[in-house]
């Protein structure tokens, strides 16, 4: 595995800098690959060349790069009647060959970004994963082209400028991360999930190979459903075992991540080691039940501490990896977690996706409450309730939807941007109200867990992507195999999300029912934690408080993003607080987070600051 890392320019491109970049993202993989250069232009008069790091194949017509995995490889390989030794490389280029590009992706199982040249036909493709596992970045301007699994790498190059994305700031501030294809630098975009884009005779065209099916409801019962879903889950986690390396498991104590350990434990006799964070402070740490989980499945648990200083230290270094301020605390423990773990195992699973897929969010039950005629009109008389009294109010169950996932209230945003408030808002809204639009299954919560899909959960996998890769680390989600996820969009929704049903028996119903059958109805329906991270003791800290006084507020200050006045008022409060879940550690952590990812990309380059990939 190693990075995909590309250019194509109306001019020569220079070794030099295909190299430079190549060597940027060191950290995701040190394959045997090498650098090549071509044209895939026909026209001797109009020439767009082009460098590539990858492999050649088939006498150098073909050359190819995967950054990720293909896990049905041996099933393919007995499909195609072959030895299962080949590389990724070459399974995907014989696929090409049979069945053609769009066709190949089709075939394939796997988390992966690839670039595929076919110097005989003068095309260019490059792909992303169906569901966006492997990211994949492109900067098009002018007659240059680039395109890398990191954006770090576009910095290499001497006519990159990096130039702030202003709607995705003011989304950030709304929502932590901004969603869709955009990214916090203008003219750098991801690839969306499930489309390749494909380059020739100068034009660069998108192409749609995999989206999710809009499936009428199944006739199956509640029992056959689940039956159903592990049967699916069971599957995905066979295919992601490799037989000859040592395994573990991200282990956080939740319903996901230790249903995932139950399906590891009964396919694999052998050591699993499970890794996870646990905290002092036992109201935000779930250690009870990653006990449980270890000692019930006989892992070899691994349990990291966190405390201030290690936070420090790694605030900067996760930041340069992520490559976008860091959306959640969390973030932080994950790297030296990861870390910890490869010390030990090359393949990490964790349970990624369940929430997004099946409804374990809270906004989910708020939202199918409101289906039916009846339903539906006792919410509009809510909503003019609230426009005669002044209160917020929306226009439509879909803008109610998305402002579930709002960060921060109105009145905090207008206090941190108080001159463009309104318009962050607008513009904002417009942008994920064009992607809910765009989701296509029939019912109300597929349509919502669509839009989830391709807004939090791709940024949650950017996190798992790229914090794991920067440990040497590869990080398999058996919950995201996308037959699964197709399984799913025909499951009646009542068997995933029910509003009337009581406390935590009415999200994710069908994976809590075979958690529920592992590890009891305590452990599976109490109140969901999720990884919190003690920011009201870190801020606090001595060595932390220096660094945000000395390296911080000073420049956000000179940036003139946010309201200083406004911020500085919300840090002096800092002594003053005691709760972890007070809304003015949200304020103070994405503003410091801006800050110093906005240091690191905008006024400096990561070329400046190249950091290790193990701590």
């Amino acid at each position: 595995m190693a990075a995909v890392v590309g250019i194509l320019d109306k001019h020569n491109v220079e070794k030099k800098i295909l190299h430079n970049m190549q060597n940027l993202l060191q950290h995701r993989g040190t394959a045997n690959v090498d650098r090549y250069f071509f044209s895939v232009n026909s026209s001797e008069e109009n020439k767009q060349y082009g460098g590539v790091v990858g492999g050649s194949y088939e006498d150098s017509s073909i050359i190819i790069a995967i950054d990720g995995a293909i896990y049905n490889a041996k099933e393919l390989c007995t499909h195609l009647n072959i030895d299962f030794n080949e590389s990724y490389e070459q399974l995907f280029v014989r696929l090409y060959q049979l069945y053609g590009f769009e066709k190949a992706l089709q075939m394939v199982d796997g988390a992966f970004a690839i670039c595929l040249v076919d110097l005989n036909k003068h095309v260019l493709y490059v792909a992303r994963d169906r569901m966006g596992i492997k990211p994949i970045y492109y900067y098009h301007k002018r007659d240059m082209f680039l395109f890398a699994s990191e954006y770090k790498a576009f910095y290499c190059h001497p006519q990159f400028k990096a130039e702030l994305n202003e709607e995705a700031v003011s989304e950030y501030f709304i929502f932590r991360y901004p969603a869709g294809e955009r990214t916090f630098l203008s003219d750098v975009y991801l690839i969306k999930p499930g489309t390749y884009l494909e380059i020739t005779n100068n034009t660069i065209s998108t192409h749609k190979y995999w989206r999710l099916p809009s499936q009428k409801k199944n006739a199956l019962s509640f029992e056959e459903n689940k039956l159903k879903l592990k049967e699916y889950i069971h599957k995905s986690v066979a295919r992601r075992f490799v037989e000859d390396k040592p395994i573990g498991v991200q282990l956080s104590g939740g319903v996901d991540s230790s249903y995932v350990a139950a399906a590891m434990r009964e396919q694999w006799k052998g050591e699993i080691k499970s890794y996870s964070i646990v905290m002092e402070n036992k109201t935000i740490s779930e250690e009870e039940y990653i006990d449980v989980v270890n000692k019930q499945l006989h892992l070899v648990p691994n349990k990291l501490n966190l405390d201030a200083n290690v936070f420090l230290q790694n605030w900067e270094k996760t930041t340069w990896f992520y490559e976008s301020p860091l959306q959640h605390e969390g973030n932080v423990p994950l790297l030296q977690l990861n870390n910890e773990a490869s010390r030990d195992v090359s393949i990490l699973f964790c349970g990624d996706g369940a929430d997004e897929t099946m409804g374990g969010y809270e906004r989910f039950s708020r939202i199918v409450q409101y289906q039916g005629l009846k339903n539906k009109l006792c919410w509009y008389k809510s909503q003019l309730v609230n426009f005669l009294k002044g209160r917020r109010y929306y226009k439509s169950l879909d803008k109610y939807f998305i402002s579930l996932s709002q960060f921060l209230p109105d009145e905090e945003i207008k206090a941190l941007r108080p001159i463009t408030y309104k318009d962050d808002l607008q513009k904002a809204f417009k942008n994920r109200k064009r992607i809910l639009d765009s989701c296509h299954p029939s019912t109300t919560i597929h349509r919502y867990l669509e839009y989830e899909m391709v807004t939090y959960l791709l940024d949650t996998l950017l996190r798992g992507d790229k914090l794991s890769v920067a440990s040497n680390l590869e990080m398999r989600a058996p919950l995201l195999m996308h037959e699964l996820i197709e399984f799913l969009q025909g499951v009646p929704e009542k068997y995933l999300v029910d509003s009337t049903k009581c406390g935590n028996h009415n999200t994710k119903i069908l994976l809590k029912s075979l958690c529920c059958d592992v590890y009891g109805e305590v452990f599976t329906y109490r109140d969901k934690v999720g990884l919190g991270v003690p920011m009201h003791e870190i801020l606090n800290d001595e060595k932390v408080h220096s660094y945000i006084e000395t390296e911080l507020l000073p420049k956000i200050k000179q940036r003139e993003i946010i309201d200083y006045a406004y911020l500085l008022s919300v840090w002096k409060q800092m002594p003053n607080i005691t709760s972890n879940s007070d809304s003015r550690i949200q304020i103070l952590w994405l503003a410091f987070s801006f800050e110093i990812w906005a240091q690191m990309y905008i006024d400096s380059t990561p070329i400046q600051v190249k950091y290790n990939s193990t701590i």
